[in-house]
């Protein structure tokens, strides 16, 4: 009897393995920055990015970044956010996740740090 207790708490403590959860994938966003940068994901993958700056806000926006230009010289250009997804991080420990259902590859900035960018590859 002990035995099989023991042998039902150590199925219930293992990961499933069946497939039935969905893949997750992390992108921390800290020292103003996305970790890692470059992320190559399977269709079907939630990725979550949390904010790890304390008192400071961060988007995850799909998209190109603005460029500010130089002041006097160049007006820079306005950002290209694309509509897929945009998801704010507004301090310590907060987090955006977005599930990529489509193969491709999706370029995101941060709307507030434009010089914060980051992709996903989606196979």
């Amino acid at each position: 009897m002990k035995k099989t207790l023991f042998a039902a708490a150590v199925l219930l403590a293992l990961p499933s393995c069946g497939g039935s959860e969905p893949d997750a994938a992390a992108v921390t966003v800290e020292h103003v920055a996305f970790a890692p940068a470059a992320l190559e994901v399977d269709a079907g993958t939630e990725v979550v990015w949390t904010n790890r700056d304390a008192e400071v806000v961060h988007t995850a926006t799909s998209g190109v970044p603005g460029d500010k230009g130089v002041p006097g010289l160049d007006n820079g250009t306005p950002a290209r956010p694309d509509g897929t997804f945009d998801g704010e991080m507004d301090g310590a420990d907060a987090s955006f996740s977005f599930t990529f259902d489509e193969p491709g590859t999706y370029a995101y900035f941060c709307r507030v740090h434009q010089s914060m960018t980051g992709e996903i590859v989606v196979r």
